[in-house]
């Protein structure tokens, strides 16, 4: 049997200042059965937003480090970037982080 495609909503870009419009798009994303958003640490307020949505709750969570800037993968950097990451989300897990 095949199985479904899986529908992922590309967060980068999205942020808002008016936070209702936005809830009503997540509850659009839920309606038609978007179960997982993909966001960034680069994807300026992307994760803020998400994390004021409470998205982490409802949604499988995948982010990324920085990247692209010299020194931005070290160790330190990238434990760094998740823990705020993992702030702006206001969650302490995601389903990946890469």
């Amino acid at each position: 049997m095949a199985s479904l495609p899986i529908l992922q909503f590309g967060a980068a870009g999205w942020t808002v200042d008016n936070l209702d419009p936005a809830k009503e798009f997540l509850e659009i994303l839920e309606r038609y059965g978007v179960k997982h958003i993909d966001t960034a640490r680069m994807y300026t307020g992307s994760e803020e937003t998400l994390g004021k949505l409470g998205a982490p709750k409802k949604f499988t969570i995948h982010t990324k480090a920085m990247g692209f800037f010299p020194k931005s993968l070290s160790r330190e950097s990238v434990f760094k970037g998740q823990k705020e990451s993992f702030e702006d989300l206001k969650t302490d897990s995601v389903s990946s982080y890469l």
